[in-house]
C-alpha cells in the first residue's frame, strides 16, 4: 500500500472511529482519546510531499487559531556532533489543555538529515513518510501534558550528520487541543527552521620541522591544503601532501638538493588560495 494510500485510510478510519464514539457514549470515547495520544502515523509535519494534522483535525484552517510554534535549533551544527532540539508551543487560549507535535529533519533535496532521539515524553518512527526514508520525533502519551494550559514543549537530541551536507530544515507541526478526545476543536500549527552546517575555520598553514633525507624533505606542519607548494628561499619546489584533510605532513621529492649540509634558508609553505604560512628558517646539520 502506497504511503499517500495510508494517509487516506488513517483519515478513514479516524472519522468512522470518532462517530462510533459518538454513538457509543463515554466509555469509547476514553478509548479514543489514548488512540490519539499516543501519536498520529508518519508524515504530517507538513514537510515536502507531507500533509499536516488538520487533514484529520479539521474544524479550523491551519496556523488559524491564537499561539505561537518555535523550533529551538543550534544557529548551524557540525558534523556528527549531537544537539538538544526543543519544540515550544505557546498560547493565551486557556481553552487549549491538551497537547502533540510531530517533527522531522530534511536535507536541501529531502532526504533525512542525521538521527533523532526519543526520551520519555516522545516516541520515534524510522524510515516511514514519503518514500518510507524519513524519521519523525513525536509526542507519546506522557507528552501530551494532559489538562495543561498556555503552552508546553518537547526537547529531545538530535545527532546531526556525518559529513556537511548543507543547510538543514526541520519541519514541525503541532496540536494545541481542548482535551476533549474527538479530532474536532483542536488548532494545528507549522513551524520550520533552517540551519546551515558550521563553517570550520582552520587558519594559515604553519610548519613546524623538517628532515631530509637523501634529495627529499618532509614538512611536518598544520592546515596544508590540497593545493600546498613548498617555497626555498622563494624558489617554488615540487610538493605533494598526504591524504588527510587538512594535511599535517608535506613531501618536497627534491628540496633537499636545494640546500647544501650548513646551510640556512628560508622556507614558507603557500595554499592553493595563496595564504603564505609564517617563514620557517632551517638550517641543514652538517654532514
Amino acid at each position: 500500500m502506497s504511503w499517500r494510500m495510508k494517509t487516506k485510510v488513517f483519515c478513514v478510519v479516524v472519522f468512522a472511529t470518532t462517530f462510533a464514539v459518538a454513538m457509543l457514549g463515554r466509555k469509547a470515547s476514553t478509548s479514543l482519546v489514548y488512540a490519539y495520544a499516543e501519536g498520529p502515523p508518519a508524515g504530517f509535519t507538513g514537510a515536502p510531499q507531507e500533509q499536516t494534522c488538520v487533514v484529520c483535525h479539521n474544524s479550523f484552517g491551519l496556523n488559524s487559531g491564537t499561539g505561537t510554534v518555535t523550533i529551538n535549533t543550534p544557529n548551524s551544527y557540525e558534523p556528527g556532533q549531537t544537539y538538544q532540539i526543543t519544540v515550544q508551543d505557546q498560547t493565551t487560549d486557556q481553552s487549549r489543555k491538551r497537547w502533540g507535535f510531530q517533527l522531522t529533519v530534511l536535507t536541501g533535496s529531502n532526504a533525512k538529515a542525521g538521527q533523532l532521539q526519543a526520551t520519555s515524553q516522545t516516541s520515534l518512527i524510522t524510515n516511514d513518510g514519503p518514500g518510507f526514508n524519513r524519521d519523525y520525533i513525536e509526542h507519546n502519551l506522557q507528552g501530551t501534558f494532559q489538562g495543561q494550559t498556555g503552552g508546553a514543549s518537547w526537547t529531545f537530541p538530535w545527532v546531526a550528520p556525518a559529513t556537511d551536507v548543507g543547510p538543514v530544515t526541520f519541519y514541525v507541526a503541532t496540536n494545541m487541543a481542548n482535551g476533549d478526545g474527538t479530532n474536532q476543536g483542536d488548532f494545528i500549527f507549522t513551524q520550520t527552521k533552517t540551519i546551515p552546517a558550521a563553517t570550520v575555520t582552520t587558519g594559515p598553514p604553519a610548519i613546524t620541522s623538517i628532515i631530509i633525507q637523501g634529495k627529499k624533505m618532509f614538512v611536518t606542519g598544520s592546515n596544508f591544503d590540497s593545493g600546498a607548494t613548498m617555497f626555498v628561499n622563494d624558489v617554488k619546489t615540487k610538493t605533494r601532501n598526504d591524504d588527510t584533510s587538512p594535511s599535517t605532513m608535506l613531501i618536497c621529492k627534491k628540496a633537499g638538493n636545494l640546500i647544501d649540509p650548513g646551510t640556512t634558508v628560508n622556507l614558507q609553505v603557500k595554499n592553493s588560495d595563496g595564504t603564505p604560512s609564517a617563514v620557517f628558517t632551517y638550517t641543514r646539520p652538517s654532514m
